[in-house]
């Protein structure tokens, strides 16, 4: 893209960004649906439905495990629940104020300080007030259990194609393992009056063996063994200590696996918060079970900090303005995905290799599609400073540096395009953060440059109008910008790996209720892709209609042009073509223009996608509830050139209580990834098209048991089945969840 295209985006941002800053004031983060649970199961639904995405999923998995306590929680950390906006975080502070600790949060809705919609989604998110139980106890704390297991049928394959046995060919055919469950051990004790928090997992799966480098340097290749199920003793594990320190602020130590945030994000965030501030344990582990394909019986584990560090805060400086300072070093080694480092080939053994790499994978003498144990050692310290020049208002900087290098072959592996890491070894960045509020008014910013000079910046304002609330982004990042730990404000799509870079766009979320039974929300957002000479465009919206406390209706649309300068049905919205890298060679970056040549192909897909879908609510008492949606997706493939790729989902859930401790669920969900086609033919040689056409049919049930302040434990199983012609002959997929918490 050219220079001065390059300067007027950036003139149109900040343009924008000054009009935003001066014209609007706040409301808080806005989710697209309501976030209404009972389980961690219903926060899956939400994300296969496509309603939440995989980063707000983690968030409100963390906010369900870890509760958010209504009595000591600062405002940040309650803006941090759904629902909520800063006008009602201030009224619930003020509460506080007034009337002292909050015993149940039905007081916050009878006070007028949240609507009946907002205090239903906090109700499974937050604590009131600890069991007198904990309170009595020097410690206290819980034991979590957790494990998934896939059984397998004779004749069918349950695992995913990575689990190959060490000597036996038969392609994607691996009816011959048998996966282990895979099993996580959590602790958590709180002890001194609440200053001293710890935790430790246990976990234990199939996992393949660690790499070892062989070949030549002109042909390397690894050779791992094959998965089986391994013990990992300290896969998590942390303890932090707070302290008061009188007139000096309070202080906060924290040793182990840790995360750390600021700002907006744009400089340094691990976590998954939507507004983070400091230090925070980490224990993540979430179910890993798999997507619209096969099941898959694992853990998906947060990628965060390990190391040491602390903080302190508050510490006065002149009148109101005082200081906060954090600090971190980290240093650990990270499971990585094979596909996203290069090279990658890998052999079960040494008589594997020597049959050469042509159809190693097909002849079951390779692994494929495996994460292996510590494949780099990331290593990174930083810090932040802020002045609070008031209770909404502040300055601050962060910076970092960083380094990785391969424990096996370093000298000749290397990030792949698709990797969220840079491909260079050493990175850093440098950013100013600030926030002005008052009244209903907020308005935050943050600006970063990498360690080569790649800037980046976000402005956001939020306002809060009733009945109307706006939050307005806009939001800028070079091509270059190439900081792994970045996640502000971006678009969905990926550039060399990375959600926020090379994108310069706008967008304003809306939502409304002008009368008690009907709401609104929805979002337009406006991109442009620089050097790509792309604009994108994405619209949505939603309504929603209260007929009464037991029934809810509610219906969207969402349209997605990944190029609104490029029509036609020739497109294809998820595989993009082959890159050529002379329309891409950039003589003053010869780097990036090979970057982006070996960069994933879903880089420069284009097409359009357009969604339609509804739901039903009807709960008739506090015992039933039977959830009904059904959605509608219009796609943009290369295989129709006049008209789109039609998908339909739909699914009905019912749940029922017949007495307070016990929770009965089942879920009927029928997809079918192309209704118009099982199965494309496309090289016409009578080969079927394995990556088209998924339909399957899958029912689970679960046992919620509940015993307050003492033991819960859940156990779901889930069966699918596959109707399309590729995996007719395929026995059904089975899923085991077995869950048991117990409280001390």
């Amino acid at each position: 893209m050219s220079q001065k295209l390059q300067v007027a985006a950036r003139g149109w941002l900040l343009a924008a960004g000054l009009f935003v800053g001066a014209n609007l004031p706040a409301h808080a983060e806005i989710y697209t649906v309501p976030i209404i649970i009972d389980s961690e199961d219903d926060l899956f639904d939400l994300f296969e439905n496509g309603d939440i995405s995989e980063s707000e999923m983690d968030l409100l998995m963390e906010l369900y495990q870890k509760k958010v306590d209504l009595n000591r929680a600062t405002r940040d950390e309650l803006y941090e629940l759904p629902g909520l906006t800063y006008p009602m975080v201030d009224a619930i502070l003020q509460f506080r104020r007034e009337k002292g600790d909050i015993k149940d949060v039905r007081e916050l809705e009878k006070a007028g300080a949240v609507p009946y919609i907002v205090m239903k989604q906090m109700e499974a998110f937050v604590l009131y007030g600890r069991p007198k139980l904990q309170l009595d106890a020097p410690v206290h704390g819980s034991v979590r259990l957790k494990t998934l297991y896939q059984p397998m049928s004779a004749g069918g394959v349950g695992v995913d194609a990575g689990s190959f046995d060490e000597g036996g060919g038969g392609g994607f055919d691996v009816s011959n393992i048998r996966r282990s469950p895979s099993v996580a051990l959590r602790s958590r004790i709180t002890a001194m009056g609440g200053r001293l928090d710890a935790s430790w997992t246990i976990s234990g799966r199939d996992l393949p063996g660690r790499l070892n480098l062989a070949g030549t340097p002109d042909n390397p290749y690894y050779i791992a063994d094959s998965p089986r199920f391994r013990l990992e003793p300290l896969r998590k594990a942390y303890a932090m200590y707070s302290a008061d320190l009188g007139d000096q602020g309070r202080g906060q130590v924290v040793v182990g696996t840790y995360n750390a945030g600021f700002g907006e994000r744009l400089t340094f965030d691990s976590t998954n918060r939507r507004r983070p501030y400091g230090l925070y344990g980490d224990d993540l582990m979430f179910d890993n079970v798999g997507g619209l394909g096969r099941f898959n019986s694992d853990f998906r584990v947060h990628r965060g900090l390990q190391g040491v560090a602390g903080s302190v805060q508050q510490l006065p400086v002149a009148g109101r303005i005082t200081l906060d300072t954090t600090g971190f070093l980290s240093m650990r080694a990270v499971d990585e995905y094979m596909y996203r480092y290069r090279p990658n080939r890998t052999y079960f053994n040494e008589e594997a290799a020597a049959g050469g790499e042509a159809r190693c994978t097909a002849e079951g003498r390779c692994h494929s599609f495996e994460t292996f144990r510590d494949v780099y050692v990331h290593q990174v310290g930083g810090g932040n400073m802020r002045l609070n020049l008031g209770s909404r208002s502040y300055i601050g900087s962060t910076a970092y540096a960083a380094r990785n290098y391969f424990t096996e072959g370093d000298e000749v592996v290397n990030f792949a395009p698709a990797a969220r890491q840079p491909v260079r070894r050493s990175f850093g960045a440098f950013g100013i953060e600030g926030a002005y509020g008052t009244g209903i008014f907020d308005l935050f910013g943050e600006f970063t440059v990498t360690d080569r000079g790649a800037p980046a910046a976000l402005i956001r304002t939020l306002y809060d109008l009733k009945p109307v609330a706006l939050e307005v982004t806009g939001r800028y990042y070079d091509k270059g910008f190439d900081n792994p730990f970045s996640r502000g404000e971006a678009s969905a799509g990926q550039f060399l790996g990375m959600r926020a870079r090379d994108e310069a766009g706008l967008k304003v979320r809306a939502e409304g209720r002008p009368a008690r039974f009907w709401r609104f929300i929805g979002h337009v957002d406006s991109w442009i892709h620089p050097a790509q000479e792309r604009h994108d465009l994405e619209f949505f919206m939603r309504h929603e209609f209260d007929l009464s406390r037991k029934v809810r209706l509610s219906g969207w649309v969402r349209y997605f042009d990944k190029d609104i300068w490029v029509g036609g049905r020739d497109q294809d919205y998820i595989r993009s073509p082959v890159v050529n890298y002379d329309d891409i060679y950039d003589e003053d970056d010869p780097d990036f223009a090979m970057e982006e040549l070996r960069a994933s192909r879903t880089d420069l897909a284009r097409g359009l996608r357009k969604e339609f879908g509804n739901q039903m609510r009807w709960q008739p008492s506090k015992r039933f509830l039977l959830t009904a949606y059904g959605r509608m997706v219009w796609r943009d493939v290369s295989v129709y050139d006049e008209s789109f790729e039609r998908n339909v989902s739909t699914w009905i859930r019912g749940s029922y209580k017949p007495v307070p401790w016990l929770d009965l669920s089942s879920r009927v969900r029928f997809w079918d990834d192309d209704i118009d086609t099982i199965a494309e033919d496309r090289s016409g040689d009578g080969v079927l098209d394995f990556r088209r056409g998924n339909a399957f049919l899958e029912v689970y049930g679960r046992v919620a048991v509940s015993l307050p302040k003492r033991l819960r434990g859940s156990f779901r199983y889930d069966v699918r089945t596959f109707t399309d012609v590729k995996v007719r002959d395929r026995d059904p997929e089975h899923l085991l969840r077995l869950t048991v918490e117990a409280f001390f």
